[in-house]
């Protein structure tokens, strides 16, 4: 314990006043980005804590790599991704044009080949949402990425970085989204664009809109045609009897995407608005007890490994996420050590339902099959949610920690818990008030969720009314509203 401590540095005094930004003299950040576009300020975006932590890792990783070094990184990374594309380009011609006849063969391995080791590398891209410029060291590399964008991805450029812009300083906490006028729910503006083809064209005919959220109409011109370019090309091959985009591209495509958004779901299951170790958890598969722990090897093995490190990344954005896997135990420990408050391997529901999950058995072998259909199931209604249809992925969250919470509690038992943690956030009320009005799709899934299980309480145990605390675990929600309570 003592070495792994010993590895990084001292934290500084946590009183002094630490500054961000491109006058910070540390890295170009793209806090002042928000801050120009919504113009909050810096203390909106970061409690204490993790306003420290964020710059101590800024500080000690400016001690290790150069700007320079940290492009060089971001190149690499962009060429391995072409360079797995075209492998992949190369493989699958090989196999359709001489062994089409064995198709039921080498169909599974080949998709899980693009999933697992093609299409993960396309993290490169997200990384361009924080690095606007030089983030290669080649004008014409950044370039060419953000013209292929699109084909390669389905995302655009121009409104992934507003929405994740937004999702990094704004609202981090999944709670307290429920309330934003900034973040956006997915089906008001999608992660990918390949099923609602339509919303990019809409977007780019709107310039008021455009003006307002700073949107490059040159680039969604770009996007425009990448994208139909794209299902053009995607039509054509099926006609001619192919399947390489759709079935070896697209598709293990939008499972990373369901890995990734899962991960992060489960990494910002807290209630603070602000970045904190509160929204911002950190996690470890190889600590985690129970089934739980397999669900996070899951989405690490389909999500880049975001599961682990994006607690972290939002400490440091512009940090290539290649040295946030290989530090992020020693990281994790470091702030584990240096910091209170911090939810490790936990999420909201594992604390509305704790009394439900401490219930449980040890799992038995069967079990953790069971688990893996249900993580897989999972994914599956992260991937409609990503093509277009309203499921808050809040919903799901009690199968990634414990498939078997549903089998050994009643209805009774998960409603009187679950309502009692919407009242406690007093979301009843806040349906009538005015300033919610026009509050986003999520917001009225909850009031309809509470609508609907008060319905139920009402008609299996009349009378029964919650109360703040009861019977949720009194200490646990009352620590987390009364410390990273700032939800609205």
């Amino acid at each position: 314990m003592t070495e792994v401590a010993s590895t990084f540095d001292v934290p500084q005094k946590k009183n002094e006043d630490f500054s961000f930004g491109s006058g910070s003299g540390i890295v170009e950040t793209d806090e002042d980005d928000f801050q120009a576009l919504q113009q909050r300020v810096l203390g909106e975006m970061y409690d204490d804590d993790f306003k420290h932590f964020s710059k101590w890792i800024r500080n000690y990783y400016a001690k290790k790599y150069t700007r320079p070094q940290l492009r060089e990184l971001n190149m690499k990374s962009t060429i391995n991704f072409v360079l797995a594309f075209a492998m992949s380009c190369t493989i699958y011609w090989i196999l359709y044009k001489y062994f089409l006849d064995y198709v039921k063969i080498w169909f599974v391995p080949f998709w899980l080949f693009n999933l697992l080791y093609v299409v993960t590398k396309e993290e490169v891209v997200h990384m361009r949402a924080h690095w606007t410029t030089n983030m290669t060291g080649s004008q014409l590399m950044d370039s060419l990425i953000d013209w292929s964008m699109m084909t390669f991805t389905g995302a655009s450029k121009e409104s992934f970085r507003r929405r994740h812009i937004a999702a990094h300083y704004a609202d981090i906490g999944n709670a307290a989204r429920l309330f934003s006028d900034v973040w956006l729910p997915f089906v008001t503006l999608p992660p990918v664009f390949y099923f609602k083809p339509n919303m990019l064209m809409k977007m780019y005919f709107d310039i008021e809109y455009c003006k307002r959220e700073r949107l490059n109409r040159d680039q969604l011109f770009i996007e425009v045609i990448g994208l139909w370019s794209y299902i053009g090309a995607t039509l054509y091959e099926l006609w001619n009897g192919s399947f390489f985009l759709l079935c070896f591209h697209m598709s293990p495509l939008l499972y990373y995407h369901a890995g990734v958004i899962l991960s992060a779901s489960v990494c910002h299951s807290g209630i603070d608005k602000r970045n904190s170790f509160n929204s911002n958890g950190l996690f470890d598969p190889d600590t985690c007890p129970g089934l739980f722990k397999l669900s996070l090897w899951f989405m690490c093995l389909c999500g880049s490994y975001t599961i682990v490190n994006h607690g972290i990344h939002h400490a440091y954005t512009q940090l290539p996420l290649e040295i946030v896997n290989r530090d992020y135990k020693l990281l994790n420990k470091f702030i584990m050590d240096n910091y209170k408050n911090v939810r490790y391997n936990q999420t909201l529901y594992m604390v509305i339902y704790k009394d439900l999950y401490e219930r449980l058995p040890a799992p038995r072998w069967y079990d953790w099959i069971g688990q893996l259909f249900a993580t897989n199931f999972v994914f599956i209604c992260t991937v409609l949610t990503i093509v277009g249809v309203n499921l808050p992925l809040m919903m799901f969250e009690p199968f990634m920690v414990d498939y078997r919470l549903f089998l050994t509690s009643t209805k009774l038992e998960r409603y009187k818990r679950l309502i009692s943690f919407w009242n406690q956030l007093d979301m009843p009320q806040r349906e009538h008030e005015e300033k919610y009005k026009n509050a986003n799709a999520y917001f009225w899934h909850v009031i309809k969720v509470c609508h609907d299980l008060k319905a139920y309480l009402d008609k299996h145990e009349p009378g029964w009314q919650p109360s703040k605390l009861d019977p949720i675990a009194p200490a646990d929600i009352e620590i987390m509203v009364a410390k990273r309570g700032r939800l609205d």
